[in-house]
């Protein structure tokens, strides 16, 4: 698998802390609705601490898990700028803290920030490119190879070293990891099984290990020659 799908837009730390201090702070526990799918209030979340997951519940009342949130990332940014109702869903994964602005503060934040405005359309490309693989990877790779793809995409973007590999504390469940990938829960338990019986994924109750993300990555690859 490349890298280029997978990089993460770092915003400058000076404009990062200008938006900290134009917001007000916001706490959640875990479960609660930091926004709802079809609200018209819009205001814009920068996440501090916690982990939230963004859930789009479809015509026919099935939730879909698009996205996990963290520190340094921005929810309802898209609405503000387009002047519409939530297009989904954001739930607590655990205790998260924000920092919140209004639309109108945060399309004057844009304006006096042009280099946070030029990284904010570089991380609406990311989840363009994001979105384009996984639709990809949807119809070309079995189970095993989207949910190590996934793996490697969450150990990028949320993984912290430790001495074990790259760990992702993040609670998931298998009913989660599923919905993001496409794939019935059976096939996301077998293909954990491969995972973790190659030696290169451990997992616990609260969170997942990559214990060789090489090998790992040369998995995914095998199938990637779309690419």
């Amino acid at each position: 698998m490349t890298n280029r799908d997978e990089r993460i837009v770092r915003w400058d730390p000076r404009d990062l802390q200008a938006l900290v201090e134009l917001g007000q702070e916001r706490r959640y526990r875990k479960g609660a609705f930091l926004m709802l799918q079809g609200d018209a209030l819009r205001t814009v979340h920068l996440f501090i601490e916690g982990w939230a997951k963004v859930v789009l519940t479809t015509a026919a009342g099935h939730d879909v898990l698009l996205t996990i949130l963290g520190p340094a990332d921005l929810v309802g940014d898209f609405e503000a700028l387009e002047g519409v109702a939530r297009t989904a869903s954001v739930v607590a994964l655990e205790p998260v803290t924000t920092r919140v602005v209004t639309d109108e503060q945060f399309v004057q934040y844009l304006a006096a920030h042009p280099r946070a405005a030029l990284d904010l359309l570089r991380t609406y490309i990311h989840r363009i490119r994001v979105a384009d693989r996984r639709r990809i990877e949807a119809g070309l790779l079995d189970t095993p190879h989207r949910l190590g793809s996934l793996l490697l995409t969450l150990a990028e973007r949320h993984g912290r070293p430790t001495a074990q590999g790259i760990t992702i504390a993040i609670a998931l469940s298998q009913e989660e990891l599923s919905s993001m990938i496409g794939a019935s829960r059976d096939s996301v338990t077998r293909a954990l099984t491969t995972l973790r019986s190659r030696g290169w994924v451990a997992t616990s109750r609260r969170s997942m290990t990559l214990m060789d993300v090489d090998a790992l990555r040369t998995f995914v690859a095998e199938s990637d020659d779309w690419d």
